[in-house]
């Protein structure tokens, strides 16, 4: 569809998903979006979003504001650039495509195309729509640009807040201890009460150098659970899950681990294929396998992603390297007390 720059009304619950998509991106690319939405551009788009959306986007926009203060001289995150596509300057035109209705969620592949000095980028990207009432919102976009450079997961992973030490409670923080506390006879790190200073959590596992300190944790909202991230070895980032029992932590299990190791890989095969390799390709050495949480959707739901990058050779090619992002939802199971894959 090609967008001729009238600015069209904005209607709340369009009654077709493919209409409500192409109703909220005509609405995006006459106003030249950049950035987070302001003003009169965030007063038409916001009635074509859930709540869920709206939410995140206003957050994000509280957030940037105290960067804005803490951080006067530098550039605040969601400040310039499409947030709403794979790439950064954003589309020019885009169709609608496919649409895949499921009860109460729509999912809208739309084809997206930006042309500059000749240039041509093209590009598929997934809107995840909800029915609220008798009409359509859209809640979430999965970025599906292919090319290096281009934003992966989706619009809601991108705009969630930056890690915190502190639990959203204000009662536990994450701390790091140095080479000098190490010696010391303290753990690389741990969680420690902040009213009475106490350290009621470390790992009892190998976790951890206080020599090359990377780990960061992400908080539920409830502050009673955290996802770990800690170097399991040279080129692997973990995650581990903990929840509070009494009054520390324990280990929770995650049940299925394996089976986002065969979704990144299989990413990864996906991509050396878009780069021209075939099946009699040999792959080599793992350069990175990160596996790393995105954000919490509640208390017992979190998106991991498992991001890999491999060396790809073949007879006649250049050596290589294919990356590939395999992203899901895990949720607590108190039946089996751990956390398992519900969807992608």
């Amino acid at each position: 569809m090609a967008v001729t720059g009238t600015v069209v009304a904005a209607p709340v619950g369009v009654e077709s998903p493919s209409k409500a998509v192409e109703a909220f991106y005509e609405e995006l690319i006459a106003r030249k979006v950049s950035g987070l939405p302001q003003g009169e551009a965030w007063t038409a788009l916001q009635p074509r979003m859930t709540e869920a959306l709206v939410a995140s986007i206003e957050a994000a926009r509280k957030e940037q504001a105290n960067f804005r203060k803490a951080q006067p001289d530098e550039k605040p995150p969601w400040i310039e650039g499409d947030l709403f596509s794979s790439l950064f300057e954003g589309p020019q035109k885009f169709t609608v495509g496919k649409v895949e209705v499921k009860k109460d969620r729509a999912f809208v592949s739309i084809g997206f195309i930006f042309e500059s000095e000749g240039e041509t980028s093209k590009w598929t990207d997934t809107a995840l729509l909800r029915k609220v009432g008798k009409g359509w919102l859209v809640d979430d976009v999965f970025f599906g640009g292919e090319w290096a450079f281009g934003r992966k997961s989706t619009l809601q992973d991108a705009l969630s807040p930056e890690p915190s030490s502190v639990s959203p409670d204000g009662r536990f923080e994450f701390v790091a201890y140095s080479i000098e506390e190490n010696n010391e006879g303290k753990p690389p790190f741990g969680i420690v009460e902040r009213a009475s200073g106490k350290l009621v959590w470390f790992s009892e596992e190998d976790l951890g150098d206080v020599s090359r300190p990377e780990e960061w944790v992400l908080w539920s909202p409830d502050s009673k659970r955290f996802a770990l991230v800690t170097r399991v070895s040279t080129r692997r980032l973990g995650t581990f899950f903990y929840g509070l029992e009494g009054e520390g932590f324990v280990s929770l299990a995650w049940k299925d681990a394996g089976k986002l190791e065969l979704l990144a890989d299989a990413k990864v095969v996906a991509a050396g294929r878009r780069d021209g390799f075939t099946k009699k390709a040999q792959w080599g050495q793992i350069i990175a396998d990160d596996t790393l949480p995105v954000r919490w959707l509640d208390v017992n739901s979190v998106v991991v992603v498992r991001a890999m990058d491999r060396i790809v050779t073949e007879e006649g090619k250049d050596e290589s390297t294919a990356s590939g992002t395999a992203r899901v939802i895990l949720r607590w199971d108190a039946k089996t007390r751990g956390f398992l894959m519900v969807g992608e």
